[in-house]
Protein backbone atom coordinates (compact mmCIF):
# COMPACT_ATOMS: atom_id res chain seq x y z
CA UNK A 1 0.00 0.00 0.00
CA UNK A 2 1.47 3.32 -1.14
CA UNK A 3 1.87 6.18 1.68
CA UNK A 4 -0.94 7.89 0.32
CA UNK A 5 -3.60 5.55 0.89
CA UNK A 6 -2.12 4.74 3.78
CA UNK A 7 -2.48 7.80 5.38
CA UNK A 8 -6.26 7.95 3.91
CA UNK A 9 -7.15 4.83 5.77
CA UNK A 10 -5.49 6.06 8.78
CA UNK A 11 -7.43 9.29 8.73
CA UNK A 12 -11.01 7.44 7.88
CA UNK A 13 -9.47 5.27 11.39
CA UNK A 14 -9.19 8.08 13.43
CA UNK A 15 -12.39 9.72 12.46
CA UNK A 16 -14.73 7.16 12.52
CA UNK A 17 -12.60 6.27 16.24
CA UNK A 18 -13.65 9.98 17.35
CA UNK A 19 -17.17 9.65 16.40
CA UNK A 20 -17.58 6.75 18.13
CA UNK A 21 -16.28 8.29 21.32
CA UNK A 22 -17.95 11.47 20.91
CA UNK A 23 -21.13 10.20 20.98
CA UNK A 24 -20.94 6.97 23.17
CA UNK A 25 -20.01 8.63 26.71
CA UNK A 26 -18.46 5.64 28.45
CA UNK A 27 -19.70 3.16 26.66
CA UNK A 28 -19.37 -0.86 28.38
CA UNK A 29 -20.49 -4.65 28.33
CA UNK A 30 -21.98 -6.30 31.11
CA UNK A 31 -23.04 -6.02 34.83
CA UNK A 32 -21.58 -6.78 38.11
CA UNK A 33 -23.31 -6.49 41.55
CA UNK A 34 -22.79 -3.24 43.06
CA UNK A 35 -23.70 -1.79 46.46
CA UNK A 36 -26.78 -1.96 48.59
CA UNK A 37 -27.78 -4.39 45.86
CA UNK A 38 -27.60 -2.76 42.72
CA UNK A 39 -26.15 -3.60 39.69
CA UNK A 40 -23.36 -1.53 37.58
CA UNK A 41 -21.37 -2.08 33.91
CA UNK A 42 -18.67 -4.19 34.45
CA UNK A 43 -16.46 -2.99 31.67
CA UNK A 44 -17.64 1.00 31.53
CA UNK A 45 -14.46 1.97 29.73
CA UNK A 46 -13.58 -0.44 26.83
CA UNK A 47 -13.84 2.66 24.67
CA UNK A 48 -12.75 5.80 27.00
CA UNK A 49 -12.19 6.62 30.63
CA UNK A 50 -12.80 9.49 32.17
CA UNK A 51 -10.31 10.06 35.11
CA UNK A 52 -7.48 11.96 33.04
CA UNK A 53 -9.88 13.68 31.44
CA UNK A 54 -11.54 14.86 34.13
CA UNK A 55 -8.03 15.86 35.67
CA UNK A 56 -7.68 17.99 32.70
CA UNK A 57 -10.93 19.51 32.85
CA UNK A 58 -9.69 21.00 36.28
CA UNK A 59 -6.31 21.55 35.31
CA UNK A 60 -7.36 24.16 32.10
CA UNK A 61 -9.91 25.78 34.56
CA UNK A 62 -7.60 28.27 34.90
CA UNK A 63 -8.16 30.13 31.48
CA UNK A 64 -11.74 31.06 31.86
CA UNK A 65 -11.06 31.90 35.77
CA UNK A 66 -8.78 34.61 34.28
CA UNK A 67 -5.86 33.19 36.69
CA UNK A 68 -2.36 32.17 36.77
CA UNK A 69 -1.77 28.17 36.45
CA UNK A 70 0.27 26.61 39.43
CA UNK A 71 -1.02 30.01 41.54
CA UNK A 72 -4.33 30.20 40.63
CA UNK A 73 -5.14 26.77 39.51
CA UNK A 74 -3.52 23.54 40.67
CA UNK A 75 -1.63 21.84 38.16
CA UNK A 76 0.96 18.42 37.97
CA UNK A 77 1.80 19.21 34.46
CA UNK A 78 4.58 20.54 32.18
CA UNK A 79 3.83 24.29 31.15
CA UNK A 80 3.07 23.92 27.94
CA UNK A 81 0.67 21.13 28.82
CA UNK A 82 -1.42 23.27 31.40
CA UNK A 83 -1.87 25.91 28.73
CA UNK A 84 -2.93 22.72 26.06
CA UNK A 85 -5.64 21.17 28.71
CA UNK A 86 -7.49 24.77 28.77
CA UNK A 87 -7.94 24.74 25.44
CA UNK A 88 -11.14 23.38 24.63
CA UNK A 89 -12.68 25.72 26.94
CA UNK A 90 -12.31 28.17 24.42
CA UNK A 91 -14.89 26.38 22.02
CA UNK A 92 -17.50 25.31 24.83
CA UNK A 93 -19.64 27.17 27.22
CA UNK A 94 -18.82 26.41 30.49
CA UNK A 95 -20.06 27.68 34.25
CA UNK A 96 -16.63 28.41 35.85
CA UNK A 97 -16.91 31.58 37.64
CA UNK A 98 -14.80 34.32 36.87
CA UNK A 99 -11.60 34.35 39.82
CA UNK A 100 -12.15 30.57 39.69
CA UNK A 101 -11.98 28.42 42.63
CA UNK A 102 -10.46 28.33 46.21
CA UNK A 103 -7.15 26.10 46.44
CA UNK A 104 -6.36 25.70 50.04
CA UNK A 105 -5.11 22.81 51.15
CA UNK A 106 -5.23 21.08 54.89
CA UNK A 107 -2.11 19.74 56.24
CA UNK A 108 -2.06 16.65 53.87
CA UNK A 109 -2.39 18.30 50.71
CA UNK A 110 -5.97 18.41 50.20
CA UNK A 111 -8.13 20.51 49.09
CA UNK A 112 -12.05 20.56 49.52
CA UNK A 113 -14.28 20.65 46.41
CA UNK A 114 -17.92 22.08 47.23
CA UNK A 115 -21.20 20.89 46.18
CA UNK A 116 -21.21 23.85 43.48
CA UNK A 117 -17.82 23.10 42.25
CA UNK A 118 -18.83 19.58 41.46
CA UNK A 119 -22.20 20.69 39.71
CA UNK A 120 -19.90 22.72 37.76
CA UNK A 121 -17.70 19.91 36.85
CA UNK A 122 -20.61 17.55 36.05
CA UNK A 123 -22.15 20.47 33.94
CA UNK A 124 -19.31 21.13 31.55
CA UNK A 125 -17.73 17.55 31.55
CA UNK A 126 -19.13 15.92 28.14
CA UNK A 127 -18.48 19.25 26.45
CA UNK A 128 -15.44 18.98 27.74
CA UNK A 129 -14.50 15.75 26.89
CA UNK A 130 -16.38 15.78 23.19
CA UNK A 131 -13.90 18.92 22.41
CA UNK A 132 -11.08 17.18 23.91
CA UNK A 133 -11.37 14.06 21.91
CA UNK A 134 -11.74 16.17 18.58
CA UNK A 135 -8.71 17.57 19.74
CA UNK A 136 -6.70 14.26 19.94
CA UNK A 137 -7.69 13.22 16.82
CA UNK A 138 -6.53 15.98 15.03
CA UNK A 139 -3.46 15.54 16.97
CA UNK A 140 -3.18 11.59 15.70
CA UNK A 141 -3.27 12.54 11.86
CA UNK A 142 -0.83 14.98 12.26
CA UNK A 143 1.35 12.10 14.03
CA UNK A 144 0.60 9.78 11.07
CA UNK A 145 1.42 12.44 8.70
CA UNK A 146 4.77 12.42 10.25
CA UNK A 147 5.33 8.94 10.79
CA UNK A 148 4.35 8.49 6.90
CA UNK A 149 7.57 10.79 5.92
CA UNK A 150 9.92 9.17 8.67
CA UNK A 151 9.24 5.48 7.29
CA UNK A 152 10.19 7.03 3.86
CA UNK A 153 13.40 8.86 5.14
CA UNK A 154 14.52 5.28 6.89
CA UNK A 155 13.23 3.20 3.87
CA UNK A 156 10.59 1.13 5.74
CA UNK A 157 7.21 0.64 3.91
CA UNK A 158 4.61 3.19 4.78
CA UNK A 159 2.01 0.21 6.03
CA UNK A 160 4.13 0.01 9.15
CA UNK A 161 2.75 3.27 10.12
CA UNK A 162 -0.92 1.41 11.11
CA UNK A 163 0.71 -0.16 14.06
CA UNK A 164 0.05 3.14 16.01
CA UNK A 165 -3.30 1.77 15.97
CA UNK A 166 -2.65 -1.33 18.08
CA UNK A 167 -5.22 -1.22 21.25
CA UNK A 168 -3.16 0.64 23.64
CA UNK A 169 -1.80 3.43 21.59
CA UNK A 170 -5.74 3.77 20.01
CA UNK A 171 -7.33 3.94 23.82
CA UNK A 172 -4.44 6.44 25.58
CA UNK A 173 -4.25 8.81 22.08
CA UNK A 174 -8.06 9.43 22.66
CA UNK A 175 -8.34 9.41 26.59
CA UNK A 176 -4.92 11.08 27.34
CA UNK A 177 -2.92 13.48 25.60
CA UNK A 178 0.22 11.82 24.94
CA UNK A 179 0.17 11.61 21.68
CA UNK A 180 1.48 15.72 21.85
CA UNK A 181 4.43 14.89 22.86
CA UNK A 182 4.75 11.62 20.72
CA UNK A 183 3.79 13.30 17.83
CA UNK A 184 6.40 16.50 18.72
CA UNK A 185 8.84 13.65 19.11
CA UNK A 186 8.40 12.28 15.93
CA UNK A 187 8.77 15.73 14.27
CA UNK A 188 11.86 15.98 16.16
CA UNK A 189 13.27 13.02 14.92
CA UNK A 190 12.38 13.54 11.33
CA UNK A 191 14.51 17.12 11.57
CA UNK A 192 17.38 15.21 13.09
CA UNK A 193 16.92 12.49 10.12
CA UNK A 194 17.02 15.08 7.55
CA UNK A 195 20.18 16.49 9.61
CA UNK A 196 18.17 20.20 11.07
CA UNK A 197 19.75 19.45 14.48
CA UNK A 198 19.08 23.10 15.91
CA UNK A 199 15.23 22.86 14.26
CA UNK A 200 15.22 19.17 15.85
CA UNK A 201 16.40 20.06 19.61
CA UNK A 202 13.62 23.48 19.34
CA UNK A 203 10.96 20.94 18.86
CA UNK A 204 12.45 18.13 21.97
CA UNK A 205 12.27 21.61 23.94
CA UNK A 206 8.75 22.02 23.28
CA UNK A 207 7.91 18.49 23.79
CA UNK A 208 9.98 18.52 26.81
CA UNK A 209 7.65 21.19 28.14
CA UNK A 210 4.80 18.74 27.43
CA UNK A 211 5.79 15.89 29.19
CA UNK A 212 9.95 15.50 30.17
CA UNK A 213 10.72 12.50 29.21
CA UNK A 214 11.44 14.29 25.31
CA UNK A 215 14.63 16.00 26.78
CA UNK A 216 16.39 12.68 27.52
CA UNK A 217 16.73 12.23 23.46
CA UNK A 218 19.16 15.41 23.43
CA UNK A 219 22.20 13.20 23.87
CA UNK A 220 21.58 10.69 21.06
CA UNK A 221 20.89 13.48 18.58
CA UNK A 222 23.57 15.14 19.26
CA UNK A 223 26.06 11.77 19.34
CA UNK A 224 24.85 10.70 16.08
CA UNK A 225 25.08 14.95 14.96
CA UNK A 226 28.42 15.27 15.88
CA UNK A 227 29.48 11.74 14.44
CA UNK A 228 28.29 12.51 11.11
CA UNK A 229 29.92 16.14 10.87
CA UNK A 230 33.37 14.77 12.02
CA UNK A 231 32.54 12.05 8.65
CA UNK A 232 31.86 14.94 6.73
CA UNK A 233 35.52 16.18 7.16
CA UNK A 234 34.89 18.57 9.94
CA UNK A 235 37.11 18.72 12.83
CA UNK A 236 35.78 17.41 16.31
CA UNK A 237 35.48 21.10 17.88
CA UNK A 238 33.88 22.19 14.69
CA UNK A 239 31.84 19.16 15.07
CA UNK A 240 31.04 19.46 19.24
CA UNK A 241 30.29 22.86 18.61
CA UNK A 242 27.67 22.28 15.69
CA UNK A 243 26.04 19.08 17.02
CA UNK A 244 25.92 19.30 20.37
CA UNK A 245 26.35 22.83 21.72
CA UNK A 246 24.57 24.81 19.33
CA UNK A 247 21.63 22.62 19.84
CA UNK A 248 22.17 22.14 23.33
CA UNK A 249 21.90 25.95 23.70
CA UNK A 250 18.95 26.00 21.77
CA UNK A 251 16.90 23.51 24.09
CA UNK A 252 18.08 25.44 27.44
CA UNK A 253 17.02 28.60 25.69
CA UNK A 254 13.64 27.54 24.85
CA UNK A 255 12.81 26.09 28.27
CA UNK A 256 13.83 28.81 29.90
CA UNK A 257 11.75 31.10 27.91
CA UNK A 258 8.68 28.83 28.62
CA UNK A 259 9.38 29.13 32.21
CA UNK A 260 10.51 32.55 32.09
CA UNK A 261 6.21 32.97 31.31
CA UNK A 262 5.41 31.16 34.29
CA UNK A 263 8.16 33.33 36.35
CA UNK A 264 6.72 36.47 35.37
CA UNK A 265 2.77 35.99 34.85
CA UNK A 266 1.42 37.42 37.90
CA UNK A 267 4.39 37.61 39.84
CA UNK A 268 5.05 33.81 40.25
CA UNK A 269 8.43 33.38 41.06
CA UNK A 270 10.58 30.98 41.80
CA UNK A 271 7.53 29.26 43.71
CA UNK A 272 5.30 28.96 40.65
CA UNK A 273 8.43 27.66 38.01
CA UNK A 274 9.07 25.04 41.00
CA UNK A 275 5.72 23.77 41.67
CA UNK A 276 5.22 21.20 39.27
CA UNK A 277 8.84 19.95 40.24
CA UNK A 278 8.48 19.44 43.85
CA UNK A 279 5.48 18.05 43.51
CA UNK A 280 6.54 15.26 41.24
CA UNK A 281 9.72 15.03 43.64
CA UNK A 282 7.41 14.04 46.33
CA UNK A 283 5.51 11.16 44.71
CA UNK A 284 5.59 7.78 45.84
CA UNK A 285 5.31 4.60 43.93
CA UNK A 286 2.17 3.12 42.35
CA UNK A 287 1.40 -0.20 42.77
CA UNK A 288 1.61 -0.85 39.23
CA UNK A 289 5.37 0.22 39.06
CA UNK A 290 8.50 -2.09 39.00
CA UNK A 291 9.58 -1.03 42.38
CA UNK A 292 6.54 -1.22 43.82
CA UNK A 293 6.35 -5.28 42.45
CA UNK A 294 8.90 -5.17 43.97
CA UNK A 295 8.77 -4.39 47.76
CA UNK A 296 5.26 -5.22 48.54
CA UNK A 297 4.40 -7.71 50.55
CA UNK A 298 1.51 -8.56 48.27
CA UNK A 299 3.26 -8.62 45.49
CA UNK A 300 6.68 -10.17 44.88
CA UNK A 301 7.99 -9.43 47.51
CA UNK A 302 11.42 -10.07 46.77
CA UNK A 303 12.80 -7.09 48.52
CA UNK A 304 11.55 -4.60 51.32
CA UNK A 305 10.45 -1.36 51.87
CA UNK A 306 14.13 -1.34 53.94
CA UNK A 307 15.31 -1.47 50.33
CA UNK A 308 13.36 1.23 48.94
CA UNK A 309 16.60 4.17 49.69
CA UNK A 310 19.22 2.31 47.62
CA UNK A 311 15.99 0.81 45.30
CA UNK A 312 15.30 4.22 44.52
CA UNK A 313 19.19 5.36 43.46
CA UNK A 314 19.28 2.31 41.19
CA UNK A 315 16.00 2.43 39.25
CA UNK A 316 16.78 5.88 38.61
CA UNK A 317 20.36 5.40 37.46
CA UNK A 318 18.52 3.00 34.91
CA UNK A 319 15.75 4.94 34.15
CA UNK A 320 18.11 8.60 33.37
CA UNK A 321 21.76 7.35 32.63
CA UNK A 322 21.16 5.89 29.53
CA UNK A 323 20.20 8.85 27.95
CA UNK A 324 23.71 9.69 29.02
CA UNK A 325 25.87 6.76 28.47
CA UNK A 326 24.36 5.04 25.27
CA UNK A 327 25.35 8.52 23.70
CA UNK A 328 29.07 7.73 24.37
CA UNK A 329 29.12 4.93 21.83
CA UNK A 330 30.04 5.60 18.17
CA UNK A 331 26.45 6.39 16.73
CA UNK A 332 26.96 6.33 13.25
CA UNK A 333 24.08 5.63 11.83
CA UNK A 334 20.21 6.37 11.51
CA UNK A 335 19.56 3.33 12.61
CA UNK A 336 21.85 2.88 15.57
CA UNK A 337 20.10 6.37 16.50
CA UNK A 338 16.80 5.32 16.12
CA UNK A 339 17.61 1.40 18.63
CA UNK A 340 18.83 4.34 20.96
CA UNK A 341 16.23 6.70 21.06
CA UNK A 342 13.87 3.60 21.77
CA UNK A 343 16.55 2.25 24.52
CA UNK A 344 15.84 5.32 26.25
CA UNK A 345 12.46 6.01 25.98
CA UNK A 346 11.94 2.68 27.23
CA UNK A 347 14.30 2.85 30.16
CA UNK A 348 12.38 5.78 31.18
CA UNK A 349 8.85 4.45 31.65
CA UNK A 350 10.35 0.51 32.47
CA UNK A 351 12.11 2.08 35.82
CA UNK A 352 9.91 4.92 36.38
CA UNK A 353 8.74 4.67 40.00
CA UNK A 354 5.47 5.39 38.28
CA UNK A 355 4.05 3.19 35.99
CA UNK A 356 1.28 4.72 33.62
CA UNK A 357 -0.03 3.03 30.99
CA UNK A 358 -0.45 6.26 28.40
CA UNK A 359 3.14 6.32 27.56
CA UNK A 360 2.73 3.47 25.26
CA UNK A 361 1.92 6.04 22.85
CA UNK A 362 5.68 7.06 23.32
CA UNK A 363 6.99 4.03 22.57
CA UNK A 364 4.94 2.53 19.62
CA UNK A 365 6.38 6.04 17.34
CA UNK A 366 9.60 5.22 17.68
CA UNK A 367 8.98 1.20 17.41
CA UNK A 368 7.32 1.74 14.35
CA UNK A 369 10.45 2.64 12.41
CA UNK A 370 12.45 -0.15 13.40
CA UNK A 371 9.75 -3.27 13.45
CA UNK A 372 10.73 -3.89 9.87
CA UNK A 373 13.88 -4.94 10.59
CA UNK A 374 13.34 -6.79 13.35
CA UNK A 375 10.17 -9.37 14.11
CA UNK A 376 11.43 -9.90 17.65
CA UNK A 377 10.51 -6.10 18.40
CA UNK A 378 7.18 -6.76 16.60
CA UNK A 379 6.19 -9.64 18.79
CA UNK A 380 7.13 -7.80 21.38
CA UNK A 381 5.35 -4.32 20.53
CA UNK A 382 1.84 -5.90 19.80
CA UNK A 383 2.27 -7.81 23.06
CA UNK A 384 2.79 -5.11 25.41
CA UNK A 385 0.31 -3.49 23.03
CA UNK A 386 -2.44 -5.95 23.92
CA UNK A 387 -1.23 -6.12 27.81
CA UNK A 388 -1.49 -2.45 29.05
CA UNK A 389 -5.18 -2.50 26.65
CA UNK A 390 -5.91 -6.30 29.16
CA UNK A 391 -4.79 -4.32 32.19
CA UNK A 392 -6.20 -1.06 31.94
CA UNK A 393 -9.07 -0.39 30.91
CA UNK A 394 -10.38 -4.12 31.42
CA UNK A 395 -9.18 -5.73 34.54
CA UNK A 396 -8.93 -2.43 36.62
CA UNK A 397 -11.79 -0.85 36.45
CA UNK A 398 -14.16 -3.79 36.20
CA UNK A 399 -13.88 -5.69 39.76
CA UNK A 400 -16.31 -6.16 42.85
CA UNK A 401 -18.06 -3.42 44.67
CA UNK A 402 -16.78 -5.68 47.78
CA UNK A 403 -13.73 -6.91 49.36
CA UNK A 404 -14.54 -9.41 52.80
CA UNK A 405 -17.82 -7.69 52.73
CA UNK A 406 -16.61 -4.39 52.85
CA UNK A 407 -16.92 -1.51 50.17
CA UNK A 408 -14.12 -1.13 47.82
CA UNK A 409 -13.58 1.82 46.16
CA UNK A 410 -11.17 0.60 43.62
CA UNK A 411 -10.57 -3.24 43.37
CA UNK A 412 -9.87 -4.86 40.12
CA UNK A 413 -10.28 -8.12 38.55
CA UNK A 414 -8.83 -11.15 40.17
CA UNK A 415 -6.41 -11.50 37.16
CA UNK A 416 -5.54 -7.63 37.36
CA UNK A 417 -2.04 -8.43 38.76
CA UNK A 418 -0.71 -11.25 36.84
CA UNK A 419 -1.55 -9.49 33.49
CA UNK A 420 0.45 -6.55 35.50
CA UNK A 421 3.41 -9.19 35.87
CA UNK A 422 3.37 -9.89 32.14
CA UNK A 423 3.18 -6.62 31.34
CA UNK A 424 6.21 -5.52 33.29
CA UNK A 425 7.93 -9.12 32.09
CA UNK A 426 7.45 -7.43 27.93
CA UNK A 427 8.64 -4.35 28.79
CA UNK A 428 11.92 -5.38 30.54
CA UNK A 429 12.03 -7.66 27.40
CA UNK A 430 11.51 -4.69 25.11
CA UNK A 431 14.12 -2.81 26.60
CA UNK A 432 17.17 -5.41 26.89
CA UNK A 433 16.09 -6.46 23.52
CA UNK A 434 16.51 -2.45 22.43
CA UNK A 435 19.59 -2.45 24.12
CA UNK A 436 21.21 -5.09 22.01
CA UNK A 437 20.13 -3.89 18.96
CA UNK A 438 21.29 -0.54 19.47
CA UNK A 439 24.93 -2.05 20.21
CA UNK A 440 25.02 -4.93 17.50
CA UNK A 441 24.23 -2.02 15.11
CA UNK A 442 27.11 0.82 16.51
CA UNK A 443 29.54 -2.32 16.59
CA UNK A 444 28.42 -3.72 13.34
CA UNK A 445 30.82 -3.51 10.35
CA UNK A 446 28.15 -1.34 8.08
CA UNK A 447 27.39 0.78 11.14
CA UNK A 448 27.74 3.92 8.64
CA UNK A 449 24.85 4.47 6.50
CA UNK A 450 27.19 4.69 2.88
CA UNK A 451 24.12 7.32 1.94
CA UNK A 452 23.32 8.91 5.40
CA UNK A 453 20.76 11.37 4.21
CA UNK A 454 19.54 9.43 1.80
CA UNK A 455 16.98 6.36 2.18
CA UNK A 456 17.49 2.73 1.61
CA UNK A 457 15.43 0.28 -0.43
CA UNK A 458 12.42 -0.43 1.08
CA UNK A 459 11.17 -3.29 3.38
CA UNK A 460 8.18 -5.05 2.79
CA UNK A 461 5.33 -3.84 5.04
CA UNK A 462 2.72 -6.31 6.86
CA UNK A 463 0.39 -5.00 4.82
Amino acid sequence: MRAAGVFLLGVALIAGFTMLVVSTHEWGLGTRPWLEGTTRVRWQHLVEDIHDRGVYQQRGRWLPAGVAPYIGEHSEYPQIATWMVAVPYLFIDHHVPAGGYDQTRDAKGKRTITKAEQEHLAADREAYFDTFHVAMGVCAVALLAILLALLRTVGAAPGWALLMFLPGSLYFTFNRYDVVPAAMVALALLFQLRHHAKTAAFVLAIAAMTKWYPILLLPMFASYSVRRAMRGGATFGAALKSGMVVPGLVAGFTCAAILAVTWFWDGGGLDAVKYVYTLHAGRNPNPSSLVSALTAPHRWGWLTNDDRSWLGLAIAALQFGPAVVLALFPVRSRHAMLWGCLTVVIGFVTFSKVFSPQWIVWITPIAILLVARSKVLLALLVSLEVLIYVQMPVMYYAGPAEVDGAPALMQPLEGFWAVCDARIAVLVSVWAWSLVMFLRTVFARTAVDPHDAEPTAAIPSPS
